[in-house]
């Protein structure tokens, strides 16, 4: 997975109860374009 390293704001969520656990994470540049990566 490729990701630019020009994103001003990250959240990560986990969900540690399941088995391996859910990551969703969003990442958004300064000009308000926004990407979500998901591994369940």
């Amino acid at each position: 997975m490729k990701i630019n390293n020009n994103w001003e704001f990250t959240e990560v969520w986990i969900d540690p109860i399941l088995s391996p656990p859910y990551i969703l994470l969003l990442l958004c540049d300064g000009e308000g374009n926004c990407q979500i990566y998901e591994r369940k």
